[in-house]
């Protein structure tokens, strides 16, 4: 049987799987929560990672509660973290020739989408690791809602520093950043970007009625 995991990034492409029926369908399923994604799911992912410390000082009390929940939480490595014991940390870096099993790559921006996936990948070695929400902005840069919770970012406390041109030059050409993500592609792993709409092209997009049949 394949080692599966879903991990469930922000990207506002979400939106369409989860008027399909995303929550039942993927339940039980092994889950990741990327930030504040976890805030928007009817039950409690498997895990909730993060790299940014901002986001840990604003969450704080709502991950405290995640792990006597049993979920487990993990960061990046960081000094205010290290009295934490429910916290599992990881040494990270941005540059792709130090990067190992025990160092995980982040990506040049240093974003939690890479840290997710290189735990993924290069340290555990799912055989499928399906990205929900992997957009890398949006299809135009004139569409500037990247996140699928933009709306209820008040509502939920939602913390989000997430804008246009984390992904877009301002001329609107895609940042050449996201061509970090060729760094798994020397791995054996399949990854499945369940986006047709993403604009990373690097891993095999498939539609939400896809994704559904491959986990079943």
């Amino acid at each position: 049987m394949k080692k599966q995991v879903i991990i469930l990034g922000a990207g506002k492409s979400i939106n369409e799987g989860i008027s399909k029926g995303l929550w039942s369908k993927i339940k039980n399923k092994e889950i990741w929560s990327l930030n504040s994604m976890f805030k928007i799911m009817p039950y409690l992912p498997t895990r909730e990672l993060w790299v940014d410390i901002s986001f840990f000082r604003h969450t704080v009390g709502e991950l405290q509660k995640l792990a006597q929940q049993g979920v487990k939480l993990i960061a990046k490595k960081h000094l205010k973290l290290t009295l934490i014991p429910q916290i599992e940390q990881f040494e990270t870096t941005k540059e792709q020739s130090s990067a190992s099993e025990n160092i995980l790559y982040v990506g040049s921006q240093g974003l939690v989408g890479f840290f997710a996936l290189s735990l993924a990948i290069v340290r555990e070695k799912y055989d499928e690791v399906f990205v929900l929400g992997y957009d890398y902005g949006t299809p135009n840069i004139n569409d500037k809602v990247t996140h699928c919770y933009e709306n209820k970012k008040k509502e939920l406390n939602i913390y989000s520093t997430g804008n246009i041109f984390v992904y877009f030059n301002k001329n609107g050409t895609l940042k050449r950043e996201v061509e970090d993500f060729k760094y798994y592609l020397q791995f054996s792993n399949k990854i499945y970007n369940v986006s047709l709409y993403s604009n990373i092209p690097y891993f095999e997009k498939i539609s939400w009625e896809e994704f559904f049949e491959k986990i079943k």
